[in-house]
């Protein structure tokens, strides 16, 4: 682990599920691929953002007298993740926040891919969701927590872990946690391709073995 990586687990303790539950995956992912994260691009992905905050901004908004909690508002913003791990890593290279509702893990894998091709350095991309509280659960928010963290990296040769792609016909978006456990299962070994719709007529695959990639299991 390099010493700009906090340990999983060492939040501080208003530290939200949302924010353990991505923070945690960022560390494992780093620990694994063992470079320095000071300097390590990023791309965080959620659908809904840390949709507790938001349920809990939406009622103090609409209470009398209205009374917000700033750390309230912080956690309900998508980038507030960016910002965590920025200051935990001591982090000042370029990172995104990709939100793109059921695509969201292909868009921010394709945007990470982009990155490590055209930079030729390493990029750390997150994903994380918890279920939002009724009345904001819909159709394909998740159900249950999930987080997966890759760190991408160039690698010499022709060989290409990663295909980006766009097809005449739409492949589906799968829900939040199935999209994550079909990439862990690609960087874990135990499934050969993992196939992400990165928009309506677009996808990003990813194929094993994966020689550039590290990712949390």
């Amino acid at each position: 682990m390099s010493s700009a990586t906090p340990a999983q687990g060492t939040h501080g303790r208003r530290a939200s599920v949302f924010e353990r539950l991505a923070l945690d995956a960022a560390a494992e992912a780093c620990t694994s691929w063992g470079g320095n994260t000071s300097t390590l691009q990023t791309v965080f992905a959620t659908h809904s953002a840390d949709a507790e905050a938001v349920d809990r901004l939406l009622v103090a908004v609409t209470s009398s007298p209205v009374a917000v909690s700033p750390l309230t508002f912080l956690q309900s913003v998508s980038c507030t993740l960016a910002g965590n791990w920025a200051t935990r890593t001591q982090n000042h290279a370029a990172s995104t926040t990709v939100t793109a509702g059921p695509y969201t893990l292909g868009a921010a894998l394709f945007d990470a891919a982009v990155h490590v091709a055209c930079e030729e350095r390493p990029c750390l991309l997150v994903f994380a969701e918890v279920p939002p509280p009724p009345p904001l659960s819909m159709p394909g928010h998740t159900t249950a927590p999930c987080a997966v963290a890759v760190v991408l990296s160039p690698i010499s040769g022709t060989g290409r872990a990663i295909e980006l792609a766009h097809v005449g016909t739409q492949l589906g978006p799968r829900q939040p946690a199935a999209a994550s456990d079909s990439l862990r299962a690609v960087l874990t070994g135990s499934a050969r391709l993992a196939t992400l719709a990165a928009g309506p007529s677009s996808h990003v695959a990813i194929q094993a073995p994966c020689a550039s990639v590290i990712g949390h299991v």
